[in-house]
């Protein structure tokens, strides 16, 4: 009986005791979450004010942009902003033939080989034959008539024309581009034929590189282009058109 009631009386103490560390347990697990919670809040407030420093420079650059913006668009109409000039390097050539005068106004950009093949042809032409051969072959050419015959209204029914180009061992290019200016100055309908007088020349390029271009000519107008060679030089007086 003794030893019931010594039970009896130390069970209210073992569970006073279960109860303490049982609060003890709850109170040290709710002190670490609070702790956890107060780190978190801690980081978050670090990220929100790395935010907002983030959105305050952006909102910086966003204000100088649009100053930028207002200052253009006070401009005067029809004024340009100027870019910044950029200088560029101008490349020095040596002048092969400063006493030439092929390149009294030309030929600054022309590397040394260049002038030296300029030259050699200025030599066998007496023109720029060089710069000749790299225009294009319907090129632009100015309209160099009275302004009284640009104005002159002419009748469409006028007799056709033959256009007779005579010469002598001329540039294949200057060749070529006065009968492509022909044919595209000339109304079509008063045109009726171009005739090659070679006198004689011995320029290779008047033979097949010519023969090909008249050929090539014929398949926009066949026939157009009719070419006779002299046997011996007959010269502009006495050149004739039987070969």
């Amino acid at each position: 009986m003794m030893r019931l009631g010594w039970v009896r009386g130390l069970a209210p103490l073992l569970a006073m005791a279960a109860g303490i560390l049982y609060i003890t347990s709850i109170k040290r697990e709710v002190h670490s979450h609070g702790e956890r919670l107060q780190g978190a809040h801690q980081n978050e407030s670090a990220r929100g004010q790395d935010i907002l420093e983030r959105l305050e420079k952006m909102e910086a650059h966003i204000e100088k942009l649009l100053n930028t913006i207002n200052d253009g668009s006070s401009l005067k109409e029809g004024q340009a902003v100027k870019a910044p000039e950029v200088k560029k390097e101008r490349k020095v050539v040596k002048k092969v033939y400063p006493n030439s005068a092929l390149f009294t106004s030309w030929g600054d950009e022309l590397s040394e080989e260049e002038q030296k093949e300029a030259e050699g042809l200025f030599q066998m032409y007496g023109y720029n034959a060089f710069l000749s051969d790299r225009l294009p072959l319907n090129r632009e050419i100015p309209d160099t008539r009275d302004p009284k015959c640009a104005k002159h209204q002419y009748p469409h029914d006028l007799p056709t024309i033959s256009v007779v180009l005579i010469y002598l061992d001329e540039a294949l290019s200057i060749i070529k581009k006065a009968v492509r200016s022909i044919i595209d100055k000339t109304p079509r309908h008063l045109l009726k034929d171009i005739i090659l007088v070679d006198d004689h020349s011995s320029n290779e390029d008047l033979k097949q590189k010519l023969d090909a271009y008249i050929s090539f000519s014929h398949e926009e107008r066949p026939g157009l282009v009719k070419r006779v060679r002299h046997s011996e030089q007959l010269g502009l007086t006495q050149a004739r058109l039987s070969g």
